[in-house]
């Protein structure tokens, strides 16, 4: 006898695990399912290169005060989609619109996709999980994509309709639309010394 299918999981019984999860789990919703995994310590790598990604991307939003928004950084919480509701801990993410002039609080999390989500890309991240997210980024209107990789030290750029654009550590980054004025070498995010 076949079994029936389970309904999704809403909002409120996500956020009710949530808070009964134990201390070092980490809950996401998406496509209705809730998603388990173990937070890991971050290794040197991962949180020296997304430091340092924060540090460029916060710089860039400090000097064209033109552009509204707020910049998150180590697994913010964001409603990539509220129907149906899926939640999602992205490494680094920037908000645009007004309702991002200031740090959002209540909820505590944004409620709409970033226009950019960055992930660093750890040991126990796999490819299916990277496939899934990425897509899912881009279904809800993520702008850019970008998974960084501290081992290979490169940068892989995923905007919707166009081929994934990989950058190395000799080449730069030079921001379109959105992100016009945001520049940066791709060594910075792997190398010592200062960011200019």
């Amino acid at each position: 006898m076949p079994i029936a299918p389970m309904p999704p999981v809403t909002l409120d019984e996500f956020l009710r695990r949530e808070a009964e999860a134990g201390e070092g789990v980490r809950l996401e919703l998406i496509h209705g399912e809730i998603w388990e995994t173990d937070t890991t310590t971050r290794n040197a790598w991962h949180t020296f290169v997304l430091f340092r990604l924060a540090y460029i991307v916060e710089t860039w939003l400090i000097h064209h005060p033109q552009i509204t928004a707020f910049a998150g950084v180590g697994e913010v919480r964001c409603e990539i989609t509220q129907d149906p509701p899926q939640i999602a801990g992205i490494d680094l993410g920037v908000w645009m619109g007004p309702e991002y002039a200031q740090v959002p609080e209540s909820p505590s999390h944004p409620r709409t996709p970033p226009v950019l989500a960055v992930e660093v890309l750890s040991p126990s991240d796999t490819h299916g999980d990277i496939s899934e997210k990425r897509k899912l980024y881009l279904d809800c209107g993520v702008e850019e994509v970008w998974y960084v990789d501290p081992e290979l030290r490169a940068i892989t750029i995923h905007r919707n309709g166009q081929e994934p654009e990989l950058l190395s550590i000799s080449q730069q980054y030079v921001g379109q639309g959105t992100f016009s004025g945001l520049e940066f070498d791709t060594r910075l995010l792997f190398e010592r010394g200062p960011i200019v």
